[in-house]
């Protein structure tokens, strides 16, 4: 039996954080106009612009949409705090985090609301498939590692977190009851969350019928800087992590890369020159393979550049090699996370 609005009241809100995206966000927007499976009246949209400088709000106030569309502006306050904007405002009994760049397929809000039975403690995670435009090599690269992962999680995975943000529901009285997303960090926010949810007795499903298609790309240095930032606050985030996922956890991650890229990896860890020429020439090769069709191979190669970068960001902020190789020791035996956010494992 589904979730059943009050009267009055949609059963579902979509919380949609932006900055400065407008062109992707009003893509977004029109995918939420043609969804099926519920009446208009379920579900209702609520956009935090937090920020923008680009007309988005003014741009949104003029769209006329089936559903009720609420547009809140505020000074760039950061995605925790615009999340929590919306959340504090939402009206449904369940809310659907949207990222400003997905854009909904058809049936994705009634999927979410389907998967959410009255009184239930669920945390709905959405798929994300690639887009059929025109991608970039680096994205192309993330596209295919996000698909590795979900399609674990389809087969033979039980989410136990959330691994991203980016087309995810839950019930509003959960994630407010435990003060919604944190800001302290400048980014996984929602694994955070995810941490204090598992806490909180809740089930964990993951949905391929809840789709959106991922509409966003990154430039190059944008991508590159994207993964050694990832390597630092998932240092920073399991460190603060009050259950058994801890540091260690995260550390004995390394020890599921395979041999090879075990061996590439920490050479260049203790090497930082070699690092950068290995780098260098991993870029060549990634952007040259891909060009040709070669699309494993440039996989691999990018591989080897966002575990390089990730595992030094993890190196850094645990204050260099000696400690960073000291914990990778001791970590030997360590089971490594159950859902963990580290990059492929093509090397």
């Amino acid at each position: 039996m589904d979730a059943q609005p009050n009267p009055g009241r949609p059963a579902i809100t979509v919380v949609i954080a932006t900055h400065d995206h407008r062109t992707q966000l009003i893509e977004a927007i029109e995918g939420l106009t043609r969804q099926t499976g519920l009446d208009f009246g379920e579900f209702d949209v609520i956009v935090v612009a937090d920020g923008c400088s680009d007309g988005t709000a003014a741009v949104l106030r003029a769209c006329r949409t089936p559903f009720s569309l609420t547009v809140i502006e505020q000074v760039r306050s950061g995605l925790a705090a615009a999340r929590n904007r919306g959340l504090g405002v939402a009206r449904g009994e369940i809310v659907l985090f949207l990222d400003d760049d997905v854009i909904p397929q058809e049936r994705l809000v009634a999927e979410h609301r389907r998967l959410h039975p009255p009184s239930s403690n669920t945390v709905v995670l959405g798929e994300i498939s690639a887009s059929n435009r025109t991608r970039s090599s680096w994205d192309a690269y993330d596209d295919a590692m996000r698909d590795k992962r979900q399609t674990a999680l389809r087969t033979s995975e039980q989410p136990s977190g959330i691994h991203s943000a980016r087309n995810v529901s839950v019930r509003r009285d959960v994630v407010q009851t435990l003060g919604g997303f944190r800001g302290h960090l400048p980014g996984n926010q929602e694994v955070e969350l995810g941490y204090r949810l598992r806490q909180a007795g809740t089930r964990f499903v993951f949905s391929h019928e809840a789709l959106a298609e991922d509409g966003g790309n990154s430039d190059y240095r944008t991508w590159k800087e994207r993964q050694s930032t990832r390597g630092k606050l998932d240092v920073a985030t399991y460190e603060q992590n009050p259950d058994d996922q801890g540091l260690e956890r995260l550390v004995a991650c390394f020890n599921e890369r395979r041999l090879l890229g075990r061996v590439v990896v920490a050479a260049m860890l203790r090497h930082r020159r070699l690092a950068l020429h290995m780098i260098r020439w991993a870029e060549g090769t990634a952007t040259l393979t891909y060009a040709l069709g070669l699309a494993g191979v440039s996989r691999a190669a990018y591989s080897v550049i966002a575990n390089t970068l990730y595992w030094s960001g993890v190196r850094d902020c645990v204050r260099g090699n000696r400690r960073f190789f000291s914990l990778l020791k001791a970590a030997r035996h360590t089971p490594a996370l159950a859902r963990h956010l580290t990059p492929g494992q093509d090397v």
